[in-house]
């Protein structure tokens, strides 16, 4: 299998150590390749990196950045319509044939979160976001913002009063 060839390397803060995350394509889709830690010694527990969120909320900086900018690091200009498809896709639940519901882990609840955090700065309707971005009903989504609440990814809120 060829290594896939690196377009982007980012840092992180996670805990008390910096991440280096290097980005590149497989299989036509972005996804993390290597990644080193650094700061201090190093648990299992400072293993447990929600890597899908940190690329996802990386993709969404590139993205503001494409809006701005002519090229981009991926050698042509990215469409922002692609992006938000790659995006969705990093959380979309696969598709399996029947039997009982998918249960979604933390790293899903996380990606809830960052939807509607970046939503809320960006004066959209973070609860419309969740449900468009993740293709589900306001039910489900409402259930999911509410899970990811107490996940503690989302700060408690009031009735009627949108908070990240």
């Amino acid at each position: 299998m060829p290594t896939p060839e690196e377009k982007e390397a980012w840092e992180v803060r996670w805990g008390p150590h910096l991440v280096k995350l290097r980005m590149g394509i497989v299989d036509g889709r972005p996804a993390i390749i290597a990644l080193e830690m650094s700061g201090g010694p190093i648990t299992s527990t400072d293993l447990r990196l929600p890597l899908a969120t940190l690329l996802s909320e990386h993709l969404e900086l590139v993205r503001r950045e494409i809006t701005t900018a002519d090229t981009s690091p991926w050698g042509s200009p990215w469409k922002s319509d692609h992006l938000a498809d790659v995006r969705s896709s990093l959380f979309e639940p696969k598709k399996r044939a029947g039997g009982a519901p998918r249960k979604y882990d933390d790293e899903h609840f996380e990606g809830v979160a960052i939807i509607y955090r970046n939503a809320l700065r960006d004066g959209l309707s973070p609860l419309g976001e969740v449900m468009r971005i993740k293709r589900i009903k306001k039910a489900k989504a409402a259930k999911w913002v509410q899970r990811a609440r107490d996940l503690e990814y989302l700060p408690p809120t009031t009735r009627g009063r949108s908070k990240a």
